[in-house]
């Protein structure tokens, strides 16, 4: 972070996703250099339907499905120390992909192609 803390970002992603109980497929923790952690998280379609109060609308954009993303990633606070806490995040409309180079050959992400293909989005987090 720009306070010299390194964080390992992993551990945090996967708390995300167990926290979510499926919602959340996939998450990128960024903090390279910044003030404080944001993450851009994909959500499973399906899931995303039976979130209590979803409408029939983008789900990335469904205040219930936000409010259900924010629940995880408050919970995946709980369990980190102060400086690791995720204060921003976005859910991306589609998820990560092989065909846009976001995702290796046996689906690990690549974090530099990924923050490049989304960076509008990361840097609307720290512009607010």
């Amino acid at each position: 972070t720009a306070g010299g803390k390194n964080i390992a970002p992993k551990n945090i992603e996967a708390s995300m996703k167990d926290f979510s109980e499926g919602l959340v497929t996939e998450a990128m923790v960024i903090g390279d250099r910044r003030k404080f952690l944001s993450a851009v998280v994909t959500i499973d379609p399906d899931k995303a339907k039976a979130v209590p109060g979803a409408g029939s609308g983008p789900a990335h954009d469904d205040p219930a499905v936000i409010a259900a993303v924010q629940r995880a990633i408050t919970r995946t606070n709980e369990e980190y120390a102060q400086v690791e806490h995720v204060r921003k995040f976005r859910i991306l409309p589609r998820a990560f992909t092989m065909e846009n180079g976001e995702l290796t050959p046996t689906l690990k992400l690549k974090r530099k192609v990924a923050a490049q293909n989304w960076s509008a989005e990361i840097e609307a987090m720290y512009a607010e």
